[in-house]
């Protein structure tokens, strides 16, 4: 894809992820979709396990998903 392009993606999720009224949703979605960081080093810097950080993202995933859908 073009740089053009992924910038444009990258504003849209931006944009997105920044509509999740859940703060901790919100950081969740940024450090894995914007910032790229693996699960582990997002599941240590929110300060849960890995397993828990899966639980979180589905749930932040919901929240992303019922906002676009409204």
């Amino acid at each position: 894809a073009s740089d053009v392009y992924k910038r444009q993606l990258m504003h849209e999720m931006r944009k997105q992820i920044q509509k999740v009224a859940d703060a901790d949703a919100r950081d969740l979605l940024t450090k894995r979709y914007l910032e790229f960081k693996p699960w582990k080093v997002v599941a240590s810097e929110l300060d849960y396990s890995v397993q828990h950080i899966y639980y979180l993202h589905n749930k932040a995933l919901e929240k992303l998903r019922v906002h676009q859908s409204s």
